[in-house]
C-alpha cells in the first residue's frame, strides 16, 4: 500500500509531502564510544519522534524497526589512540 493511499483511508487532510517533512525530524546517528583497547563501540540508533510525529506514525499505522545492536569496530578514529594514551599518562600520574 503506497503512502498516499494509507493517507486517503486514514489521514485524508494530508499530502504525502507533509508526511515526509514531519518525518524527515527523524535522524540516524551513529555513536562512537572508543575504548581503552584501541576499539570502538558504535551504536547505531535513530532519534525518536516528537509526540506529534509519533501520533501521526500511528494514525497511519507505521512504526520504526527497533533499535539496531551494538558493533565493535577495530579501526580506529583519526588521532583516537594518540588521544587515549595521552589520556592514560595524564591519569596515571
Amino acid at each position: 500500500m503506497t503512502l498516499k493511499n494509507r493517507l486517503m483511508m486514514h489521514a485524508p487532510g494530508l499530502t504525502p509531502l507533509s508526511v515526509f517533512e514531519k518525518l524527515s525530524t527523524i535522524q540516524m546517528v551513529d555513536v562512537w564510544i572508543p575504548m581503552l583497547d584501541g576499539r570502538s563501540l558504535v551504536l547505531p540508533r535513530h532519534t525518536q519522534p516528537e509526540p506529534d510525529v509519533r501520533a501521526l506514525m500511528e494514525q497511519i499505522g507505521i512504526a520504526l524497526p527497533p533499535q539496531p545492536p551494538p558493533r565493535i569496530k577495530s579501526s580506529q578514529l583519526p588521532g583516537t589512540a594518540k588521544n587515549q594514551s595521552a589520556l592514560l599518562e595524564e591519569t596515571a600520574v
